[in-house]
């Protein structure tokens, strides 16, 4: 059984259970924030085996027959408050806790990520230094909350970089408004004018790389899937492509020279996953410049606007067949 753990909003998540219902392989997808509000859980250990049953909508699973564990995008349990003030913390942990401590039994399993090597490769300072420790060519960065190294850095930069979180998030704010955070060019002035906000956290500060295009790639097991991105092209993406224009022209299927793509299959395999979204820039001067891996990127977009065979090489990778 493929053991798929991710949330009720995950878009990918749904492609690939359809694919599995054609295919006719047998799997359970989990929704982490379901636990323990609406799913069920029973560990029992035995002279002989450990059951550990999973139930919900009315059917009981044995958790134990899992052969492939997808790591997508599990959230936290969703904590119901009991009746007594301060419950809803006590449910939230202990449910946490039983969660995770049943999956981590599953860990002699085949993990699409491995768990540990899914949760380091998803810190950037980690994953870029391994990048450039690899061979990738990597921006120059800081990672600081102190507004006197930020501003040295962006001397050191010519006053032209960027800021980024460390993740990728929406803020909720009046009115239920939702805002989500970018990449964005900053000036020493904007630095100069933001001292007290910037040093309340810390966040993610490198020179502004000029671009030709922008390419993510997307390694599947031992194959590569690079998608172009003309972000120059884009009113609204020119600095940070995830805001981008749905116009099928701006991406396109893209062919690497031979020792990038090998570099990012090595780079994957060297973190201890099988799974990795990577983007880069392509310089004007023809430099593949390293900026990110991330082990739970999203992929369904490149096989719709590329037609390249994402979602089949996925399933076969989670079945197994490669």
């Amino acid at each position: 059984m493929i053991l798929i753990l991710t949330n009720r909003r995950d878009v990918h998540a749904d492609v690939i259970c359809d694919g599995l219902k054609k295919w006719r392989a047998d799997y359970l997808r989990i929704n982490t924030e379901d636990f323990p509000a609406v799913a069920r859980a029973s560990m029992r250990y035995g002279q002989d085996s450990t059951d550990m049953l999973w139930l919900q909508s009315g059917e009981s699973y044995n958790l134990s027959t899992v052969e492939t564990v997808v790591f997508r995008r599990p959230e936290f349990p969703n904590a119901q408050r009991l009746n007594d003030e301060g419950s809803g913390e006590i449910v939230r942990v202990e449910a946490e806790h039983f969660l995770w401590g049943i999956l981590r039994l599953l860990q002699g399993k085949r993990w699409v990520n491995p768990l540990s090597a899914n949760r380091d490769s998803d810190f950037k300072p980690y994953n870029l230094q391994r990048a450039a420790a690899h061979g990738f060519i990597t921006p120059k960065t800081l990672y600081s909350n102190n507004a006197s190294h930020i501003l040295k850095f962006a001397s050191e930069c010519n006053g032209r970089l960027i800021y980024k979180p460390f993740d990728f998030y929406t803020v909720t704010g009046a009115n239920d408004s939702r805002k989500t955070v970018y990449t964005n060019l900053i000036s020493s002035e904007d630095i100069n004018g933001s001292i007290r906000s910037l040093e309340s956290v810390p966040g993610i500060f490198q020179e502004y790389i000029e671009k030709e295009l922008e390419i993510r790639l997307t390694v599947i097991g031992g194959r590569v899937f690079a998608c172009s991105i003309d972000s120059q092209k884009s009113s609204r993406g020119k600095v940070d492509w995830r805001r981008y224009e749905f116009r099928r022209d701006l991406y396109a299927a893209f062919t690497l020279p031979s020792d990038i793509e090998h570099l990012a299959i090595s780079y994957v395999k060297a973190l201890g996953l099988i799974f990795g979204c990577i983007d880069m820039i392509l310089t004007p001067a023809g430099q593949y410049v390293f900026l990110e891996i991330n082990p739970n990127g999203q992929w369904l977009w490149v096989d719709n606007f590329t037609h390249m065979p994402l979602l089949e090489t996925y399933l076969d990778l989670i079945t197994s067949r490669i």
